[in-house]
């Protein structure tokens, strides 16, 4: 996953990924999240240092003697400002959290850019494709014909998905 503030300072970088990969990914919404998600979250940090001054000045206030009822009300509505927001900042982490994991990652510039891998270009090829003068066949048709494995007589006693082994393959 790309981190955020990469996406922020490349924005234009990783719409041409989005495209070039095909993807269906919103960047001005994930855009637009992130600028919500950072407004959410500096309201957050000043009512909970609004919450933290008034639960430090409510005891010293009423340690010196003086009335705190009018401060009571204002810290029960900003912890209810701080409980509000902190709900709102949850679900629009989750909801960027998620658009971003449908951003893909960036891709090489010397990596040329298709549809399938077809469109790959070969740099280098090692060894020698080697030509068979015999049928070559799968594991499953090479032990029946070995006598090696008996799929028809497991598929009776232990059910489809079982072997029997017989022969050399016991």
């Amino acid at each position: 996953m790309l981190d955020i503030k990469f996406i922020r300072k490349n924005p234009e970088l990783v719409k041409k990924c989005i495209i070039a990969k095909g993807e269906k990914t919103d960047l001005d919404e994930i855009m637009y999240l992130d600028s919500k998600k950072r407004t959410l979250q500096f309201e957050y940090d000043q009512y909970k240092a609004d919450q933290n001054r008034y639960s430090k000045e409510i005891p010293k206030f009423k340690k010196n003697g003086k009335d705190v009822s009018d401060l009571i009300p204002e810290l029960q509505d900003t912890a209810k400002k701080v409980k509000e927001t902190s709900r709102k900042l949850t679900k629009i982490s989750a909801k960027l959290e998620s658009e971003l994991l449908k951003v893909p990652n960036i891709f090489d510039d010397s990596v040329p850019i298709g549809k399938s891998d077809e469109d790959n270009v070969v740099i280098k090829e090692y060894g020698k494709k080697s030509q068979f003068d015999f049928e070559s066949l799968n594991h499953i048709e090479l032990s029946e014909k070995l006598q090696l494995i008996d799929f028809r007589h497991a598929a009776k006693i232990a059910g489809s998905g079982f072997v029997c082994y017989i022969n050399k393959g016991a």
